[in-house]
């Protein structure tokens, strides 16, 4: 009676033998497919981080540098509004710069010095007088001049104030005569742009 009976308790245990291995080979691909899917989710975010530096660095805009002008590149006009005024008469000398280098270059109007000289004494330096003029940046570029309207009020400076006559302290009055309205760049040579004539 034993020995029959011990068959029929080795074919009870079979099917949850079967059991526990067909649920760890499930265990098995699920965890296959679920690290295949935490390695395809990274590969994803990592493509997709890729793709935006790469197109970050496309269109972040570089800082852009440019040379300082010298002497040469720049062409430098002196206009007055007449040739010829009254004695105490102001007038208005239009000053432009000219990039004729080729390609742009930066300065400031303080790199040039504009005179009105009478005899080689200096009357009149708007531009070393002006400390907006003196410092302002400029960035010139082919073809684009830059202009600024200078005023002379027609008085004598001295050291960028009005000379005055006397004991009285009246302010003097620029001379007659004819004066040659100079300028020099990065102080280079000095050169005539125009006369103006004080009568």
């Amino acid at each position: 009676m034993s020995s029959r009976a011990t068959p029929n308790r080795r074919k009870r245990k079979t099917p949850w033998v079967r059991r526990i291995v067909s649920t760890l080979i499930l265990l098995a691909l699920l965890a296959g497919l679920v690290f295949l899917v935490f390695k395809a989710v990274i590969w994803v975010g990592d493509y997709f981080k890729s793709e935006h530096q790469k197109n970050t660095e496309l269109t972040t805009l570089q800082p852009v540098t440019y040379e300082s002008c010298g002497e040469e590149d720049v062409s430098v006009s002196l206009i007055p509004g007449a040739t010829t005024i009254a004695q105490g008469e102001g007038i208005d000398v239009v000053m432009s710069i000219e990039n004729v280098r080729g390609e742009a270059c930066t300065m400031t109007p303080g790199d040039v010095s504009v005179s009105a000289q009478l005899g080689g004494d200096s009357v009149w330096t708007p531009v070393a007088c002006s400390s907006v003029l003196s410092e302002m940046p400029l960035l010139l570029a082919p073809d684009h001049p830059w202009s600024r309207t200078l005023s002379w009020d027609g008085k004598a400076y001295v050291d960028c104030e009005v000379a005055t006559t006397g004991d009285d302290g009246a302010s003097m009055n620029a001379a007659k005569g004819t004066y040659e309205l100079r300028y020099s760049v990065f102080g280079g040579e000095s050169k005539i742009a125009a006369n103006l004539t004080i009568e």
